[in-house]
């Protein structure tokens, strides 16, 4: 398990006062790289269609719901393994048709939902694989050794999908406020607005609106740095969990 490498958020304010001639420049805000989801463990409960449960034995009597549920199921695994390496649309979309039917079949089917899990995850839909594999470890009882499923599910996967949640939140906030308040070798904080360095025809001088936008970068600053304190206290805890 390769641990994250993330680098403490930092940006900082080269005055304070923002008068009316002053600049204050800000510095871009970090990338994370996170790694790829825990591997899938090697139990007995994730064979048999992927997930554990696909493969059933048809009875000679009237066909049930599961009868129907696990042959879709096994081909929506099928696509995802696919669409793990090759990341195309056709596989995405080929997997996900299959594993709704499962679950048309059987409504909330932990080996479904739990498939609809990495899924979205692998596709960085990384909420409503949350959703997935939540409804996943409270159907335990669907997989053949459910006590291993609950287990990688509590402790490895949906923890790994929430720290990516908090991480892409985080991302966009910087990205936000780089938009809002000027952070690139370009630009600069002036007033309050960015503008272009060169003085150029492209400036906008809202003067009368800097102390406001002022205002609102400083609290957003506060914000990012919060925000990533708890990122990084969330970080390190997960590699000291996986060395």
């Amino acid at each position: 398990m390769r641990s994250f490498a993330v680098t403490a958020f930092a940006i900082c304010l080269l005055t304070l006062g923002f008068s009316a001639t002053g600049s204050a420049q800000f510095a871009s805000g970090t990338s994370f790289t996170l790694p790829p989801p825990p591997p899938t463990p090697t139990s007995s409960c994730f064979g048999c269609g992927g997930s554990g449960g696909g493969n059933t034995q048809r009875s000679a009597a009237e066909p049930t719901r599961r009868d129907f549920a696990g042959p879709e199921l096994d081909t929506g695994d099928a696509s995802l393994s696919a669409y793990e390496n090759s990341h195309s649309l056709s596989d995405f979309y080929e997997a996900e048709t299959h594993l709704k039917a499962a679950l048309s079949y059987i409504n909330k089917w932990g080996p479904a939902e739990k498939s609809l899990c990495e899924l979205y995850g692998d596709a960085e839909k990384y909420e409503i694989a949350l959703v997935a594999c939540q409804i996943a470890a409270e159907h335990t009882s669907d997989f053949k050794n459910g006590r291993i499923v609950k287990k990688w599910l509590v402790t490895e996967h949906i923890p790994w999908l929430v720290l990516r949640i908090h991480s892409k939140a985080y991302e966009a906030g910087v990205a936000a406020y780089n938009s809002n308040c000027g952070s690139s070798a370009e630009a600069s904080l002036n007033n309050g607005i960015t503008v272009l360095e060169s003085g150029g025809a492209d400036v906008v001088d809202l003067r009368a609106d800097s102390g406001a936008q002022v205002e609102k970068c400083k609290a957003t600053l506060v914000a990012l740095m919060a925000q990533s304190k708890s990122l990084n206290d969330e970080v390190a805890a997960w590699n000291k969990q996986h060395p």
